[in-house]
């Protein structure tokens, strides 16, 4: 699960557009590229690459009961396709950073175990060099 933040704009009664902010809980499946080439019994089509919206939410910041125009999505919770879109947008941007942190943070601690301050710990197996 992945949650994040998307601001989103909705009219009230006076005409006047509001901005709000969501909190968009969602899931990212990664896309696998199918195989179409070679022998019919080892292909297979592309699979994953879609995003599902969990959960949205009226954001309300910390210390506060309520935002004040959280009534402008409630009375109508339904996403419109462009809002859906710029939620999912935001789900699969989420996504990615979060691996790529993961990926760095991995890459650091591999580089720390590995070097000892003065040379790499590197042992080719032939004994003294």
């Amino acid at each position: 699960m992945t949650t994040t933040y998307i601001n989103i704009e909705r009219e009230d009664a006076s005409g006047t557009y509001r901005e709000i902010t969501l909190t968009v809980t969602g899931t990212h499946n990664q896309f696998v590229p199918g195989r179409t080439y070679g022998d019919p019994d080892d292909c297979y089509p592309d699979e994953g690459g879609d995003t599902e919206i969990e959960s949205v939410e009226v954001f309300v910041k910390k210390g506060e009961n309520t935002n004040p125009f959280a009534y402008l999505f409630t009375d109508n919770p339904e996403l419109t396709d462009k809002e859906e879109e710029k939620a999912k947008e935001a789900i699969n941007t989420a996504y990615e950073n979060a691996v790529e942190s993961a990926m760095e943070a991995r890459a650091e601690e591999d580089m720390d175990r590995d070097y000892d301050g003065d040379d790499w710990d590197y042992d080719p197996g032939y004994g003294d060099y």
